[in-house]
């Protein structure tokens, strides 16, 4: 019997720095990934509310519904240790591989996959669906032994991205040295065409809020800004049934630009108030952020898809048009590096709260002291 597999990528961009350590902090229970992880049906390996999570619904042997949640690198710090420096970009490069070998090794064919992910994890669930659909998956036995199967990942991706890429963005890769050292112990080997099991369509892809290139703000690199890498697939593949784009009207950080889908039948991105967490989860007061979430459940239910949701959450769940929203681009770090409001393409959905908190009279634009004020945003598309 055919399963779904669900995959849930996380990772949080309100600091300015450049560490993983930083980046990966905070309460993972907050973020609306981790929520919906929390909200599919199945026993949870392990304890709740941690940085690694596996989950799984029915009996091993036959289970209908399997999922892993990562906020982190997590077992992949091996690889990373690896590489000379832990330079910037490993991570996102360690998040791939981690969802790669989790979803090759428990593929089978007619299986429903589903890639769910924020900010980073946006980007991660982005580039895997490119992957598989451009390549397939991994024969499970290249993604089961601990000593090499991150080795194998890898390489995959880096020979998706010279297909997939133009000459001059491998160029200006090959140029970066995180991406020289991480070919430099990784990518002396290419993989056959035999190594891969083929993928004939992808379920679902749903992302909170993609930002900058390659899913990240790229704030500088060398004391110099940088933005290189663009995205392979701003095209969502076909083979993809459905991609959901919850994407910040608010967000004024020059680079937490969105990166938004190209238009298409299988794509749907609607605008949500407030900031890039207020979208994706990640602050205690979550009104704002569980409206998208509801959105994602709502979609993701749906017999087309499929997942299977708890009758209540683990974690709370309390949608609020009206509530706090957070303006982290007024912090003294992020004025330095500059702000702009977002511009969307004319006729872009604009989600139902937005146009209720639009209604709503004096709405807390962050927590107190800041005044309560009208929300009457500029930059909405017409």
């Amino acid at each position: 019997m055919a399963k779904t597999i669900v995959f849930c990528a996380d990772g949080t961009w309100n600091g300015p720095d450049n560490t993983d350590q930083t980046r990966d902090g905070g309460d993972p229970k907050l973020t609306n990934v981790c929520k919906l992880f929390g909200w599919l049906q199945g026993s949870i390996d392990g304890d709740w509310g941690t940085k690694e999570m596996e989950l799984m619904l029915g009996p091993a042997a036959a289970p209908t519904q399997i999922a892993k949640y990562i906020h982190g690198v997590g077992d992949s710090q091996v690889f990373i240790d690896k590489i000379a420096g832990g330079a910037f970009g490993v991570g996102v490069t360690a998040r791939i591989a981690r969802g790669y070998t989790y979803l090759s090794r428990n593929y089978t064919a007619g299986d429903r996959i589903v890639i769910i992910g924020f900010s980073r994890g946006a980007y991660t669930a982005r580039a895997l669906a490119g992957m598989i659909a451009a390549q397939g998956l991994l024969k499970p036995a290249l993604a089961s032994d601990p000593a090499d199967k991150y080795d194998n990942a890898v390489r995959a991706w880096f020979r998706y991205r010279h297909g997939s890429d133009s000459p001059l963005i491998c160029r200006m890769l090959d140029g970066l040295d995180e991406f020289v050292n991480i070919r430099s112990c990784f990518g002396s080997g290419s993989l056959p065409d035999d190594a891969f099991v083929a993928v004939d369509a992808i379920t679902a892809v749903a992302v909170w809020d993609t930002v900058g290139a390659l899913g990240i703000p790229l704030y500088n690199l060398g004391g110099s800004a940088l933005d290189l890498f663009g995205f392979a697939d701003t095209r969502l593949n076909s083979k993809v049934a459905l991609g959901l784009h919850a994407v910040s009207v608010d967000e004024q950080r020059k680079s937490f630009q969105p990166t938004l889908w190209d238009d298409a039948p299988n794509v749907t991105q609607a605008l949500f108030a407030g900031g890039h967490s207020n979208v994706g989860g990640g602050y205690a007061e979550h009104g704002l952020s569980d409206v998208p979430l509801l959105w994602f459940v709502d979609r993701l239910q749906h017999p087309d898809v499929g997942l299977a949701f708890q009758r209540a959450p683990r974690s709370p769940v309390t949608p609020d048009p009206c509530g706090c929203a957070h303006r982290e681009w007024l912090k003294p770090a992020w004025q330095a590096l500059g702000t702009a409001l977002r511009s969307f393409r004319p006729g872009m959905i604009v989600n139902d709260a937005v146009r209720q908190r639009m209604a709503g009279g004096a709405v807390q634009p962050d927590p107190p002291p800041v005044p309560a004020a009208k929300y009457d945003p500029a930059n909405l598309p017409r």
